[in-house]
Order: structure tokens, then sequence, then C-alpha cells
């Protein structure tokens, strides 16, 4: 019933904000449970998963920011 009430715009900014967090949240699970086990290859390999989801979806962060997408980020990329 909600959603009905939403505008389209709207919609997109909480799909972008919803794939965002879950995403990023399933590949820091995944890095703990790597450094839990010692397997820091695999702890690393995760969190650089999580920063390219979040670098995917740097676009629509930027929109519901305001900003225009020409802004330039940085990419962090960890290594062993």
């Amino acid at each position: 019933m909600a959603s009905e009430q939403l505008y389209s715009h709207q919609l997109a900014m909480l799909d972008v904000i919803n794939s965002l967090f879950s995403n990023t949240r399933s590949h820091l699970q995944q890095s703990i449970n790597g450094m839990k086990a010692n397997d820091t290859k695999e702890a690393l390999s995760q969190l650089n998963k999580a920063i390219s989801s979040l670098d995917e979806q740097v676009q629509g962060v930027l929109m519901i920011k305001g900003l225009p997408s020409t802004v330039i980020t940085n990419r962090v990329n960890l290594t062993t």
C-alpha cells in the first residue's frame, strides 16, 4: 500500500539503498567468517567485493544526494 504512494524515483532510491546495504552486508559477513577461519586471502577477497559493490552503487547514491555523476571517487583495492 505504501509503495503505491511513492513516486518512481523514490522507489528507485529505495532500490539503490537496499542493494547497497544487502550486498555490502553479505560480503562483510563473509569477510568476517574468513578472518575467523584465519583465511586472510578469502577475507580480503570479500572486502574487495564489498568495495566493488559500493563502487557499483555510486551513481545511485550521487543521484540521491543530488550531486552530478561527474564527481570522482577513489577506488581502494586491498591486497595481501
